[in-house]
Formats: C-alpha cells, structure tokens, sequence
C-alpha cells in the first residue's frame, strides 16, 4: 500500500500529548494495533517501548522522538515491516538497543541522533537495507569499517 492511500486508521498521530507511558488500550484498541502503519508518539514523556509494541505487527513508521526513552523493548525486534524508525532526541544509550534489533531487516531509515552513545551500535552494522543513518549528537568516537556496505 502506497503511503498515500493510508488514512486515518492506518495512521496514528499521538505527537505532544504529554504521554508518560506508552498509550494504552483506551488510545489505540488492540483489535486496531495491526492494521496501523505509521505511529507518531514524539515530544511527549514516554520512558520506554513496551512489549505490547508487538500488536503493532503492520507498523512501517515508528516516531518517537524527542521523549525520555531510555529502553527499547527487545518485542520491537518482532515489527518485520518497520522501515522507519525516528528515535532521536532521548536518553538511548549503548545498553538500550536490544540485541536481536538487527532483526528489523526491513529498516531503510533509522535516527538515533541526540541520545548518549558512545559506541556505534553493533546490533546496526549488518543491517543492509539501510540507506540512512543519522547518529549525530552522540558521543561516538570511531565508526566500525564493517560498515562498509553503507554508504554516505
């Protein structure tokens, strides 16, 4: 589906809402968590991603950007069709991205600009499908030559 047939039911905009947590059952019905495509939950105060980011199995845009995030739930692996994901401006760091995120093998964008790494996720560097980067503002000192099949 071309992102200009999505509509409402496939999108979700929860942007600047002050959610502390991630919105629950009264926000978005679990019966619609599956058909959803893009999900924006940036600049509100969610600390984490939850295990029931699962139920999003159709998601291909995660923005949550500019919250506290400070963990990713290891479940977020499991969104086979996640080909965007803005999580820039938190509190990630080298502890926060699961291990088994390199199974997002359909991830083309990925943002993790402005969070505290210090080292080049390791889960990202045989993620090939990758097309664009963004880890500016971090406190990264060498980039792995194993990423080789990037390119700026």
């Amino acid at each position: 589906m071309a992102v200009s047939e999505w509509n409402d039911r496939n999108s979700k905009n929860l942007c600047r809402n002050g959610y502390t947590e991630f919105p629950g059952e009264e926000v978005i019905p679990e019966s619609g968590r599956s058909a959803i495509l893009s999900l924006r939950l940036d600049h509100n105060r969610i600390g984490f991603i939850p295990p029931e980011i699962k139920a999003f199995r159709s998601l291909v845009i995660l923005d949550i950007g500019n919250n506290g995030l400070s963990h990713i739930s290891v479940e977020l692996s499991q969104l086979t069709q996640l080909q965007v994901l803005i999580a820039k401006n938190n509190n990630l760091d080298n502890d926060s991205v699961p291990k088994s995120f390199d199974q997002l093998q359909s991830l083309v964008d990925v943002n993790f600009g402005g969070n505290n790494f210090t080292e080049f996720p390791p889960q990202l560097v045989h993620m090939s499908k990758i097309q664009k980067l963004s880890l500016g503002s971090n406190r990264i000192r060498e980039i792995p030559s194993t990423i080789e099949h990037m390119r700026r």
